[in-house]
């Protein structure tokens, strides 16, 4: 995660032309010119020179890292994309594009660590730095898992809209795959986004205990399957009950708690499907729909019949108990005189 924030912060600084291409060196320097340099500006401009010359190999970095983003810790992805939403970055850096520079000669690109002079007729030739920038916004964006991660909003969407003006038939006959970015784009253009993105939640680093988990402590590797077998037993020991009868009084305590019982005494009172009134019977059949009374469940079967046939079906294929009497419960077909032995009692106004 530190080799992924220091990347992230050099193309930040090379985006935001804090870091700036150097200036281009005369031809001869004369030997009074040499003599009279400061040695505290040598050193500065050296400095300078090897900050560029990292920034520009985090480019590499960046794209090597995004290639082999499925081969990664799950939370590199999450890293990358959620915390420090490289393509935010990526966007401005092509749109700085700190290879190239203007000099007296014309117009200059860092090829292998070096600046070369560009004809005229291969100024529109694809540098291998622009190319890296292209192929990581490409792995990021072209990548299922990396979408599914990462929450598209209007902002996004807009920074990402700034792409379509570079993609030309030139690129594309340099770099075919951006046929696939170029068609992704049209898309995310038809789209709509939410306004801004879901709220942070108050732990963040989810992936980074699933990992402190996952992985030995010892060796910060996967555990083998004797380490996981030791984990269960000592589970076992702390956290579950340690004979049957305490397993049993957990379970029905968890059966209380979580039964319909103790849920229908959170939710409101039940109020009649026809009139809003409250109500105290439901239909047999469907076990969902609520009445007052007898009077409004036979003015509202017309319109529930065809419902509660399908929701009764689901309930009987859900479950294998038998239909027994309820109090609660009036006839589910009102029009019709029920039985006692049908399990649905008749509602007496």
């Amino acid at each position: 995660h530190k080799f992924t924030l220091i990347l992230n912060r050099k193309l930040l600084m090379l985006s935001t032309k804090r870091i700036e291409p150097p200036e281009p060196k005369p031809k001869k320097l004369e030997l009074k010119e040499i003599e009279n340099e400061n040695q505290a500006e040598r050193i500065l401009k050296q400095a300078k020179q090897i900050e560029y010359t990292t920034a520009m190999s985090c480019i590499t970095l960046m794209r090597f890292l995004t290639e082999h983003i499925t081969a990664l810790p799950v939370s590199v992805p999450r890293q990358l994309l959620d915390n420090l939403d490289v393509l935010m970055v990526m966007v401005p850096l092509m749109e700085a594009a700190p290879w190239q520079r203007r000099s007296r000669q014309g117009l200059e690109k860092y090829v292998e660590n070096k600046w070369m002079k560009i004809e005229r007729k291969d100024r529109f030739r694809l540098s291998k730095l622009e190319a890296q920038v292209w192929l990581s916004i490409y792995n990021l964006l072209m990548d299922k898992g990396c979408r599914a991660l990462y929450d598209f909003t209007n902002y996004r969407k807009d920074v990402l809209m700034r792409l379509k003006r570079y993609i030309n038939d030139l690129l594309k006959d340099q770099l075919p795959i951006l046929k696939d970015l170029q068609r992704l784009l049209e898309e995310l253009s038809l789209m709509k986004m939410p306004a801004a993105a879901k709220p942070l939640h108050l732990v963040v680093p989810v992936d980074l205990i699933r990992e402190a988990v996952y992985n030995s402590r010892q060796t910060n590797k996967p555990r083998t399957e004797e380490e996981w077998k030791d984990i269960a037993k000592m589970q076992l020991k702390g956290a579950f009950a340690a004979d049957s009868k305490d397993r049993a009084e957990e379970m029905r305590a968890l059966a209380e708690t979580y039964g319909g019982g103790a849920m229908e005494s959170l939710i409101e009172e039940p109020k009649c499907a026809r009139c809003g009134k409250p109500a105290t019977n439901r239909c047999s059949g469907c076990q969902q729909e609520w009445y007052c009374g007898r009077k409004c469940q036979v003015k509202s079967w017309k319109k529930h019949k065809s419902i509660c046939k399908l929701l009764s079906d689901a309930l009987r294929s859900k479950t294998k108990n038998s239909n027994q009497p309820d109090k609660e419960n009036v006839s589910a077909r009102p029009e019709e005189k029920q039985k006692k032995s049908d399990g649905l009692i008749e509602i007496i106004s």
